[in-house]
């Protein structure tokens, strides 16, 4: 029996310790002082459903979202849903390129390119 009980005192302190450095992560994650998220997603459908059930197991958690990076924009896409459904996020737009953003210095001359960058 005594083996058994060194090993499950070492189980048990492995637990401890894993416990203590989430509870630590999560205080992180959760103070908005410190930590903040962007959410990105495409403009179709299925994205912004996806986007849903992301911010709202994050919201269970007591995170939120701050801003909102809306990638591949076309002008057709119609943006009153996600202001409505996240007032309180600023909403950067990315709009869809005919070229693949691919390395620094391709992406550096596109977001140039924009008219503006939300503070971060």
């Amino acid at each position: 029996f005594g083996n058994k009980d060194i090993e499950t005192d070492k189980v048990t302190k492995k637990l401890q310790e894993q416990i203590a450095s989430y509870t630590a992560v999560k205080k992180v994650f959760e103070n908005p002082e410190i930590t903040y998220l962007n959410l990105v997603m495409n403009t179709d459908k299925l994205s912004f459903s996806e986007s849903e059930l992301i911010v709202k197991k994050l919201k269970n958690f007591g995170i939120s979202i701050k801003n909102i990076f809306l990638n591949k924009y076309q002008d057709n896409f119609d943006l009153t849903p996600i202001k409505q459904k996240y007032p309180d996020c600023q909403i950067q737009i990315f709009p869809y390129h005919q070229q693949a953003l691919l390395g620094k210095d391709t992406l550096l001359n596109y977001l140039k390119q924009l008219p503006e960058f939300i503070s971060l």
